[in-house]
């Protein structure tokens, strides 16, 4: 069986290992010809929670848009044909589920911005390299 990567989802949160995460699969998608997603995913706080809020709202976006601007020059400057993906709701459920459409290897940093989270509740890199149906690949 041969296995062909054509779509790479590259998980971004504005931390140093997911900018990491996104030059080396800026590098591997200028190799092979792939074309890249970037996704990020607005976390509902607790405050949200509370109050009710079910989906996000222009701010949520501009927050994720300017998550990935760092990690879209990587692209651009690799020659990478990308587009980009702000979802809300749980990063590790979100991400796997996006995977799952049509993509055939997923990129992730080891570590985002919410290590001490992370350590209490496992954290997103884990849980989608435990859980994906596509290969992952996790950037240190």
């Amino acid at each position: 069986m041969m296995f062909e990567i054509k779509r790479i989802l590259v998980c971004i949160d504005g931390s140093s290992n997911s900018n990491r995460a996104a030059s080396f699969a800026a590098y591997i998608a200028g190799k092979i010809g792939a074309k890249a997603t970037l996704i990020f995913v607005v976390a509902p706080s607790d405050h949200d929670m509370l109050a009710g809020k079910s989906t996000f709202i222009d701010e949520d976006k501009g927050f994720g848009e300017q998550r990935m601007e760092r990690a879209e020059s990587f692209l651009k400057d690799a020659g990478v044909e990308f587009d980009t993906d702000i979802e809300f709701g749980n990063a590790a459920e979100k991400i796997l589920m996006v995977s799952e459409r049509e993509y055939d290897l997923v990129v992730i940093g080891t570590r985002g911005l919410s290590a001490v989270r992370g350590f209490l509740m496992g954290s997103v890199s884990s849980q989608v390299s435990q859980h994906s149906k596509v290969p992952v690949v996790v950037v240190p």
